[in-house]
């Protein structure tokens, strides 16, 4: 019973998937590499999609070690 209900489990989170694995790993490097721009990061970039009834909301997490120095144009 409980091999059933860990493949059921499986089957609904798929379902709810916004991102596959891939798509999420593209975004992930894409979003390291701007952030990377801005900030020092140490360690990888976590991205978290959760979708609800009103749309998706993403959480953006990693360790940085400092801001970096820009210009903000006029």
């Amino acid at each position: 019973m409980g091999r059933m209900f860990q493949r059921a489990y499986e089957v609904l989170q798929a379902d709810k998937a916004v991102l596959d694995d891939e798509s999420k790993a593209v975004i992930e490097r894409d979003l390291e590499k701007k952030l990377s721009e801005y900030f020092e990061l140490s360690g990888g970039l976590r991205l978290e999609i959760v979708s609800g009834e009103e749309g998706c909301a993403l959480a953006i997490t990693c360790k940085v070690e400092r801001v970096k120095r820009f210009r903000i144009l006029p």
